[in-house]
């Protein structure tokens, strides 16, 4: 049994979860200025006679971390075993860099400015409106589920859709575009979330004990944890910004977050699509508050059908205008 870790994917969650990324372009932009200058200097010499090079200073090796910054470390790392093991997204959030949580705002922003604040408040007001079906209906919304969701009972179909409304109360669209991450894992719905994380995870998330925090003479510490069954690991912990993370989350978290823009950059949403769902979602919401009135399972199964055949037939049709196209 491994001690929970702070992977990229579950930091990405906590940001839940994923503007620009500066580390990409500045490493391409420092290759573009490295060449810039080669060539010009090359130019420069010309019909002249070198100069001699001015002496460059030695990089100072890097500090020796003290006894008191392993300490730090070792609270450090145990809080946040702690958070992933309650799956407490927020305290996650907390302690990470502050460069890191820019890039994560960006993430959000970049998804908000990708998408119509109409098409966004009509999804989601008619997300919200089946959650209240969900409710109202758990039985015979667990029947229509049952062929496409392993194990669905009315009880599951109680709790999720509870935890959806929650969440999309939280999630508003003026909340995305501020991409104010700190908001949305403070909400409710996301703490449930955090909670439903830790039952799929199970044992995976058993709790683990920092036992040792070794100071490196590279200024890194070795954080050393064992588990329930008495393995030990050991990671080596940086300080970014005065915050420590973990070594794999430093060395992969710039490459998280260019892959989460790059998804929500191919993200395709027609603008056409976008209008026609805001437009159908009155009749889609009043079919589904129908839904929930419903007086029998065969009555509650026309409207639900009346409810979902506006979006499906406004998909259907642009899978006819694709392949026209082709």
């Amino acid at each position: 049994m491994q001690k929970p870790k702070l992977t990229p994917l579950l930091a990405l969650m906590t940001i839940a979860a994923l503007a620009t990324v500066p580390f990409a372009h500045a490493a391409d932009d420092a290759g573009k200025t490295e060449k810039k200058s080669s060539l010009m200097g090359a130019l420069s010499k010309i019909g002249k006679t070198p100069k001699a090079e001015p002496e460059v200073a030695a990089t100072p090796p890097p500090k020796a971390a003290t006894k008191g910054a392993a300490e730090d470390a070792r609270a450090t790392a145990q809080q946040r075993i702690d958070a992933i093991v309650k799956g407490d997204f927020k305290t996650i959030y907390d302690g990470m860099p502050a460069s890191y949580k820019k890039d994560a705002s960006n993430v959000v922003k970049a998804f908000a400015n990708k998408i119509d604040s109409d098409f966004y408040n009509a999804s989601r007001d008619i997300l919200i409106a089946f959650a209240d079906v969900g409710v109202a209906k758990p039985e015979w919304s667990a029947a229509l589920l049952e062929d496409h969701i392993e194990d669905c009972d009315k009880d599951m179909v109680v709790k999720f859709s509870n935890i959806l409304k929650m969440l999309l109360v939280d999630l508003s669209y003026d909340t995305l575009k501020q991409g104010d991450v700190n908001a949305i894992l403070s909400g409710k719905g996301m703490r449930e979330i955090g909670k439903i994380f830790v039952e799929l995870m199970g044992d995976e998330l058993a709790p683990s004990k920092v036992v040792k925090a070794v100071a490196n003479d590279d200024g890194t510490v070795t954080i050393t944890t064992r588990d329930g069954d008495g393995d030990e690991e050991d990671e080596i912990y940086h300080k970014v910004e005065g915050v420590w993370i973990e070594g794999d989350i430093k060395e992969s978290w710039a490459e998280g977050i260019k892959e989460a823009l790059d998804a929500i950059k191919d993200l395709e949403l027609e603008a056409d699509i976008m209008k026609k769902v805001t437009e159908a979602a009155p009749n889609v919401k009043s079919a589904l508050a129908n839904a929930a009135r419903a007086r029998n399972e065969e009555q509650f199964q026309q409207r639900i059908l009346i409810a979902l055949t506006p979006i499906l037939l406004i998909f259907d049709d642009e899978g006819d205008d694709d392949d026209d196209d082709e």
